[in-house]
């Protein structure tokens, strides 16, 4: 992950995420718990619990995630999410430019958010509703996850 990378706060209503950094230090912020964890150590964060993860360091850093139960709907999300990055589409912190492409994001990886996304997250989801009956997710798995 790039020097002040990260995702913003949220959780996930069917599975839980395990981070495992790899090399460098990865900050897991998970319920009121702010870690930094370096390679060997693990912060899990269960579902429906708040938590981000971010790049609190001056150099990349490499990390896995273990998603449980298995969710392939996450790694196709996460494969389109990093395809719209590499081709321009989203912002400097990596949310799409494109309404639709967030609805349909936010609900096919089970994201929810707080703050000021979670006041706007019924329109989103909503959105997704009618962008999925469009085609919007079929043209991004066609793009993104082969």
């Amino acid at each position: 992950m790039a020097v002040k990378g990260g995702t913003p706060k949220h959780y996930h209503t069917s599975f839980s995420e395990t981070f495992i950094p790899v090399e460098g230090t990865l900050g897991v912020d998970v319920g009121k718990e702010q870690l930094r964890l370096i390679p060997g150590e693990i912060a899990v964060a269960p579902k429906n619990v708040v938590h981000r993860f971010y790049n609190p360091g001056t150099t990349p850093i490499r990390f896995q995630v273990k998603i449980a139960p298995a969710e392939s709907r996450f790694l196709e999300s996460l494969c389109i999410g990093y395809g719209l990055a590499d081709d321009g589409l989203t912002n400097n912190k990596g949310i799409p430019a494109k309404l639709d492409h967030l609805a349909v994001l936010m609900e096919h990886a089970d994201s929810r958010f707080t703050g000021f996304l979670a006041l706007i997250e019924p329109i989103l989801l909503r959105r997704a509703v009618r962008a999925r009956k469009k085609g919007v997710m079929n043209a991004l798995r066609e793009k993104y996850c082969r």
